[in-house]
């Protein structure tokens, strides 16, 4: 599951406060809309956790379909296995 956009901000903050070491944020758009909105979101929701917790430098976003939208909005990590397991 995950936590929606309006709960990342405290939940990365208690995350933090437990002893986790959060790196970033991590999205799958929904099947069949458009990927790059949701990805331009991750990477602005990102930039905003990255305000208060600097450490959070990461987005994952993006697969083999999408993965092109994905670097165009600002991901930092793709995830591509079947365009290289096929």
């Amino acid at each position: 599951h995950g936590f929606a956009p309006t709960e990342a901000a405290a939940a990365a903050t208690d995350l933090i406060e437990l002893g986790v070491d959060l790196h970033g944020v991590m999205a799958i758009p929904p099947q069949g809309e458009p990927a790059l909105p949701y990805f331009e979101a991750l990477v602005e929701l990102r930039d905003a956790l990255a305000e208060v917790h600097p450490t959070m430098t990461v987005v994952s976003a993006g697969m083999t379909d999408d993965f092109e939208q994905a670097i165009r909005a600002g991901a930092t990590t793709i995830r591509v296995g079947r365009a290289i397991f096929d």
